[in-house]
């Protein structure tokens, strides 16, 4: 989607966002208030990078099997705006048109459909295409089956309000294996986006009123770009500032009270630990583990220096600069814990003692 069309209103991976369903990192509505009132900002990162750089590579590949296995001839689609509320606009992936006698993938190589070339090619769906490889968002796939997660119900509904269809349907490549769904319109949903868009669209950008700020990154990143260039004078705190300043002194000591609770605790389960190197909670509710990795931490910087200038590395140089393993303490929660027994740390011992012994 372009600056331009952005600008012009809330797109539907922003109304994911202001949904409070969006499972990326970074997404906040503090970021898409950023965005519309200061404009966007390029993102950097060899990883984002590379991300949509998959993301290019494997969504045609994705319609085209979406098409193979439903018989479908699918179109990709331009940025339409929805015709009865402007602020909101989306781009979906393809538009699924009566069967034609064309092979899929020269159908998606045909130029984007409008809103002029979807009536003509009498469109009846929007379709989307998901590549999945991060395990904790497959689970949400996993968990919704047959249906897609939430953030792609709400993404798909707005793309069906702003095309004026009522169905979609779409395929998620998680973690490798395809998941092929369909979706009818619901009323009662796109009038809850609507409502919360138009809200948001009001109160907030148009009114140039942040959100309420909620101790996020986002919130933080806001409020720099707020006020990049602070002057050298003071400003005299009134009482909300001595309310705030109170909170955040307390909240200050309550911090560092609670660490070095947590301190006197882990140096405790240390303690029990022992010459063993872990604990399992009653019943698999939680593990600790007090273990050394298998390599010691590497100064790469040192490592750096002592190979300026040549273009590899020699083993030594790294054994060098590597210092000895330390034992490092972890407490892992029930989800965390991946259902270790007892059997299996004393099975692992006694393996370590027979590696020492070797």
């Amino acid at each position: 989607m372009t600056d331009t069309t952005r600008s012009r209103g809330l797109s539907a991976t922003e109304m994911v966002t202001l949904y409070g369903v969006s499972p990326y990192a970074g997404a906040s509505a503090h970021q898409v208030y950023a965005d519309h009132v200061f404009g966007p900002q390029p993102s950097g990162g060899d990883e984002q990078a590379l991300w949509r750089r998959l993301g290019n590579v494997v969504e045609p590949l994705a319609l085209q099997i979406l098409a193979q296995e439903t018989g479908q001839t699918l179109r990709r689609s331009r940025t339409r705006v929805c015709a009865e509320h402007p602020w909101l606009v989306a781009r979906p992936d393809a538009l699924a048109v009566p069967l034609a006698d064309i092979e899929h993938d020269r159908a998606l190589r045909m130029p984007k459909l409008g809103p002029v070339g979807a009536r003509r090619s009498r469109a009846h769906a929007i379709c989307e295409a998901k590549f999945v490889s991060d395990p904790m968002m497959a689970q949400l796939w996993f968990d919704a089956r047959p249906r897609p997660p939430l953030y792609v119900h709400v993404q798909a509904q707005v793309e069906m309000t702003v095309c004026g269809l009522k169905k979609a349907c779409g395929i998620g490549l998680v973690l490798g294996n395809p998941y092929i769904w369909e979706l009818d319109h619901n009323d009662a949903l796109e009038a809850e986006i609507l409502a919360i868009g138009s809200d948001f669209l009001r109160t907030h950008i148009e009114a140039k009123n942040p959100p309420q700020w909620d101790g996020s990154r986002a919130a933080d990143r806001l409020l720099h770009r707020m006020f990049p260039s602070p002057d050298e004078t003071f400003r005299r705190a009134e009482l909300p500032a001595e309310a705030l300043a109170a909170e955040y002194r307390q909240a200050q000591k309550t911090i560092e009270d609670a660490e070095k609770k947590r301190d006197i605790a882990e140096q405790g389960l240390k303690e029990i630990i022992g010459d063993r190197i872990g604990l399992l909670g009653t019943g698999g509710a939680w593990k600790a583990t007090w273990k050394a990795p298998r390599v010691g931490w590497i100064s790469w910087k040192a490592v750096a220096r002592a190979v300026a200038g040549r273009r590899a590395i020699p083993r030594a140089i790294i054994e060098k600069h590597t210092g000895l393993p330390t034992r490092r303490f972890r407490l892992y929660d029930k989800s965390e814990a991946h259902g270790g027994t007892a059997a299996d740390v004393v099975d692992l011992d006694e393996a370590l003692g027979a590696a020492a012994g070797d």
